[in-house]
């Protein structure tokens, strides 16, 4: 019931009528249609349902502590991106981060870079555990960026091309 707080508080409780309207995708079929695009999902208003990603993105955009609340990448923020097993476990800062350029793919690497082994999260999880990482949302495709430790200035690069004439 939580999409309906304005509405409780209205009403002064949870007793009220409301209609819910489900849409088909693209190719009309609906949530519970095998290969219904989940772009068109909607957050459920019945009691007791369970909360979806759509939901916990919209609360999240909500909470000036997320991420969410004032994304500023050109990326999504469920955009996979490749993170170093050290940063994700939190035993090492961030501090490589690389837009490619073959893909434009991000990686938000720590010390041991890839020898800790890698691991694929939605884009704003590093950024969630790490508020300062925002600064990249300007990093254009093909640069990278490195610093010692957290609290240094970020020196950003751009990639060179591999000299593939040798």
């Amino acid at each position: 019931m939580q999409l309906m707080g304005r509405a409780i508080w209205f009403y002064g409780g949870e007793d009220f009528p409301v209609l819910q309207a489900i849409y088909p995708d693209l190719r009309n079929r609906f949530p519970d249609e095998e290969g219904f695009d989940n772009t068109f999902e909607r957050p459920l208003m019945q009691s007791g349902a369970q909360m979806r990603k759509v939901e916990d993105d919209f609360w999240a955009s909500t909470n000036p502590k997320s991420s969410l609340f004032d994304w500023m990448f050109p990326d999504p923020p469920h955009t996979g991106v490749y993170i170093s097993k050290a940063v994700h476990t939190g035993t090492e800062p961030v501090t490589y981060v690389s837009h490619d350029e073959e893909d434009g793919a991000w990686q938000f690497l720590g010390d041991t870079m890839i020898e800790s082994g890698g691991v694929l999260v939605c884009l704003h999880h590093p950024i969630d555990n790490d508020p300062t990482l925002k600064v990249f949302a300007d990093l254009p495709i093909g640069w990278w960026a490195e610093r010692k430790q957290p609290g240094d200035l970020w020196i950003r690069c751009k990639h060179e091309p591999e000299d593939v004439s040798e």
